[in-house]
C-alpha cells in the first residue's frame, strides 16, 4: 500500500503544481473544440442527439459530470489519470519496471496539463493506454471494448483495429480483441466528417499560425493557394462541403505530390517537439525569466520524454510499439502541427523509458540484469 500511495500522492503533486503554474480558467471552456463538446454535452442532457463534431465519447463522458461543473470534469480528469498510473503498477505485474512506469506516468506534467482542459485527450489516452495493457495481459474482451471505446472517443483511432491484425499471425485471439474493438466503433453515431478539411489543410500547413484566431476566422497564407480559383472553392466550403475539400486535396496531391511531401516534412517535427505546454496560459508573466526558465525546462523535459522513450523501443519494440507507430504515422497527411496530437504517444514511451532505465539487462548498467525479483512480465517487456 505505501508504493500505491507515493504513486498516488506523486500525481496529486504533480497537478497541484500544474495547477501554480497554469490558470486553467482562462481556457477551460473557451477554445473552439471545448465550446463544441458543451455544446454537445448540454444536447445530450436534454435528451438529444447532436450533430456531432467529433466522436461521441467525449460529450457522453461531459454530459455525465457537467452536474458538478467545470471543477467536476478537471477533477473528474485528474483522477482518471492519477488512477491510471495504480491500474498502470498493478497490470504491469508490481515489479520494479512496474513501478517507474507509473511513476513517469504520474509524475508527467504534460498529461496533467490536458487534464485541466475540456478536450477529449485525457480519456481516450487513459482509455488506450489501459486497453494496450489489458492486451498485454491476454485479455482480449476487455481490451478490445476499451480501445474500442477509445476510437469512440476519438476518431482518429479509427483504424487501431486494422493495426493489430499483424499479431494475428502469432495468436489469432488477436482477432477477438480488433473484433470488439471495430464492433463498437460501428455502432457508435459517427461525427460530421473533417476527413476533406484536414487532408487539405496538410498539403500545405507549415505551422498553426493560420488559425490563431479559431477555425471559423482563418488567415491562410498565400503559399495555402497553388491554383488558380482555388481560393474562392475554398471560401465557399470550408467548415461546409467536406467532399469539395477532399476533392481539392486530392487534385494537389495528385498534381504537386513533390510539394506536398514538402510540407508534410517541414511540419512534422511540430508534431513531437514543443513544450506541450502551449494550449494554457501561465500565470507567471510572459516573457520573464521564471516564465523562459519553465518554458525550457518543458521544452527539454519533452525531448528527453522522446529520446529516452525511442532508444528504449528501437531497443526492444513489441506490443507497445503498435500504438507509438500509428501515432507516428496516421497525423502525416493531416494537419498535424500541434504536439498535442502525439500526447496519446506518451504513456508508452514511458514505458519503454523506464524500461530502459530500470527494466530487466537495463541499458545503464551494460547488460547485466537487474535486481531480483523482476517478475516474468517485466522480463518478457511485451505480452506479444
Amino acid at each position: 500500500m505505501r508504493t500505491v500511495a507515493l504513486i498516488v500522492g506523486v500525481g496529486v503533486a504533480t497537478h497541484l503544481l500544474i495547477l501554480c503554474l497554469f490558470d486553467p480558467a482562462a481556457v477551460a471552456w473557451r477554445s473552439q473544440d471545448a465550446i463544441s463538446y458543451l455544446q454537445e454535452a448540454r444536447a445530450l442532457q436534454s435528451g438529444i442527439m447532436p450533430s456531432l463534431s467529433r466522436g461521441l465519447g467525449y460529450p457522453l463522458f461531459l454530459a455525465a459530470i457537467l452536474p458538478f461543473g467545470t471543477a467536476g470534469a478537471l477533477v473528474g480528469q485528474s483522477v482518471i489519470t492519477i488512477g491510471s498510473t495504480v491500474a498502470t503498477y498493478f497490470l504491469l505485474g508490481k515489479d520494479k519496471l512496474a513501478f517507474w512506469t507509473a511513476i513517469l506516468i504520474a509524475s508527467s506534467p504534460f498529461l496533467a496539463l490536458f487534464d485541466f482542459h475540456t478536450l477529449s485527450e485525457t480519456l481516450y489516452i487513459e482509455l488506450l493506454w489501459i486497453g494496450f495493457l489489458l492486451l498485454r495481459r491476454q485479455q482480449w474482451l476487455s481490451s478490445g471494448v476499451l480501445v474500442g471505446f477509445a476510437a469512440v472517443v476519438r476518431d482518429t483511432l479509427t483504424l487501431m483495429p486494422v493495426a493489430l491484425l499483424p499479431l494475428a499471425f502469432k495468436d489469432r485471439r488477436y482477432l477477438l480483441t480488433a473484433s470488439i474493438a471495430t464492433a463498437l466503433i460501428a455502432i457508435a453515431p459517427h461525427p460530421s466528417t473533417r476527413f476533406g478539411f484536414n487532408l487539405w489543410v496538410g498539403t500545405w500547413e507549415r505551422n498553426g499560425s493560420w488559425y490563431l484566431h479559431g477555425l471559423e476566422h482563418p488567415r491562410f497564407p498565400p503559399y495555402a493557394f497553388r491554383r488558380p480559383g482555388e481560393k474562392e472553392a475554398v471560401a465557399r466550403a470550408w467548415l461546409k462541403d467536406d467532399a469539395t475539400m477532399r476533392r481539392l486535396a486530392i487534385e494537389r496531391i495528385e498534381s504537386s505530390p513533390g510539394a506536398t511531401a514538402l510540407a508534410w516534412a517541414e511540419r512534422y517535427p511540430r508534431l513531437w517537439i514543443g513544450t506541450r505546454s502551449d494550449s494554457m496560459t501561465m500565470r507567471l508573466a510572459s516573457g520573464s525569466a521564471a516564465w523562459y526558465a519553465i518554458k525550457s525546462f518543458f521544452f527539454a523535459l519533452n525531448l528527453g520524454t522522446l529520446a529516452l522513450g525511442v532508444a528504449g523501443l528501437a531497443r526492444r519494440p513489441g506490443l507497445f510499439a503498435i500504438p507509438v507507430l500509428y501515432i507516428a504515422l496516421i497525423y502525416i497527411p493531416f494537419h498535424d502541427c500541434e504536439p498535442r496530437y502525439s500526447l496519446a504517444a506518451l504513456p508508452f514511451l514511458y514505458f519503454y523509458a523506464a524500461d530502459l532505465c530500470f527494466g530487466p539487462n537495463r541499458l545503464w548498467k551494460g547488460g547485466r540484469n537487474s535486481a531480483a525479483g523482476s517478475s516474468d512480465a517485466g522480463a518478457q517487456v511485451i505480452g506479444a
